[in-house]
């Protein structure tokens, strides 16, 4: 059972008052500053949606490394198509072959509202972000964000190795 609610002048956007009930831990309850210190822990994004697509938490990670791009955006509320137009007015300039702003909106509402969902996606700077959602029995979403930048290259290198080996060989007498 989660729980959310805010503890007056915290700056950290992580509930005060989350409360889970973990059948796998004997029916423990784990208070909210220690469920919110462990997802903050995680290098991965990690954030939940309402049934409404309102922003309900988010991780450290997901405000700054995931979101970083409209991290003055990010609190509680705000809604999944205002993130995704905003992260489309700030990052096309990053992104020169972008497509249009609702094109771009509607193929994010898409990976996000078509659950589940797990993509591979080109992110801003360069970087590759895995993208995984899962919707609740309450209707939340559930969504998590893993930097596989590193694999990413390591796949591409492999890629045009494998290329040049091809051409090499092609092109050899004995080929």
């Amino acid at each position: 059972m989660f729980k959310f609610g805010h503890a007056p002048g915290r700056r950290s956007e992580t509930p005060a008052s989350s409360e889970v009930t973990a059948g796998a831990l004997g029916g423990e309850k784990i208070a909210g500053p220690v469920l919110a210190s462990a997802l903050d822990s995680i290098p991965a994004g990690f954030a939940i949606y309402d049934a409404e697509e309102r922003l309900v938490y988010f991780n450290r990670a997901y405000r700054e490394q995931t979101l970083s791009v409209i991290a003055d955006k990010l609190r509680p509320g705000v809604t999944f198509s205002e993130l995704a137009r905003e992260i489309y007015r700030r990052g096309r300039n990053l992104q020169p072959d972008a497509p249009e702003l609702e094109r771009f909106v509607e193929e994010a509402r898409r990976r996000h509202t078509d659950l589940p969902s797990d993509c591979e996606i080109e992110w801003m700077e360069g970087r590759w972000i895995r993208e995984s959602k899962q919707r609740l029995e309450t209707g939340h979403v559930v969504a998590t964000f893993t930097d596989i930048t590193d694999i990413k290259k390591a796949e591409f290198t492999a890629l045009d190795n494998h290329r040049r080996f091809i051409a090499l060989i092609d092109s050899s007498p004995d080929g």
